[in-house]
């Protein structure tokens, strides 16, 4: 088995976790987290587009990633069916 999936979902999910964490501070405290607090509201609205943007980029990154496993897993087991051999 490929372990290259499974670190890219582990990976993907920390940043996604950590982004969603940095952004929901920074919502809370009405302020941007970038090095310092900053109180500049056009930063502030930067830096939450900018994080959301980034959560739903890496959930549809992780998405990708498990149908891509689904897929194979489906390819193996037809090929498994039908006596064929295992595509790689």
């Amino acid at each position: 088995m490929r372990m290259t999936p499974i670190a890219d979902i582990i990976g993907l999910s920390i940043l996604i976790a950590f982004t969603f964490v940095t952004t929901m501070i920074a919502i809370v405290s009405r302020g941007a987290m970038f090095y310092f607090y900053e109180p500049n509201k056009l930063i502030l609205a930067l830096e939450i587009c900018m994080g959301l943007y980034a959560v739903m980029y890496g959930v549809n990154k992780i998405r990708e990633i498990v149908s891509e496993g689904k897929t194979h897993l489906d390819s193996v087991a037809k090929s498994m069916h039908t006596g064929d051999q295992i595509p790689h």
